[in-house]
């Protein structure tokens, strides 16, 4: 079982210097209206590939789910989570 993403991991993450701000729909919820999740705050896309390690590393010891977040088309509902956190990937560069 999963555990949510609650302040206390919030502001761990916030303690790396990654950027976390509260969930907005438009990370939540498929396009189509037919699905929507629930995250307990959205990482903003980080600089480096470090700060990639150590969001997903944190997650992993806390046992916290992570969707994952690109173009946001969700054409088979990726893009929302049922519970946990989703993550941003709007920054990121090949």
């Amino acid at each position: 079982m999963r555990n949510p993403a609650d302040q206390a991991f919030i502001k761990h993450l916030q303690g790396l210097g990654i950027d976390v701000i509260a969930p907005q729909p438009a990370y939540l919820e498929e396009p189509r209206g037919r699905y929507a999740g629930i995250a307990g705050g959205i990482a903003r896309p980080p600089q480096t590939v470090e700060q990639v390690s150590q969001i997903l590393s944190a997650a992993h010891e806390r046992r916290i789910g992570v969707v994952p977040m690109a173009g946001a088309r969700a054409l088979l509902a990726g893009s929302s989570s049922p519970r946990g956190r989703s993550r941003s990937c709007s920054r990121w560069r090949r």
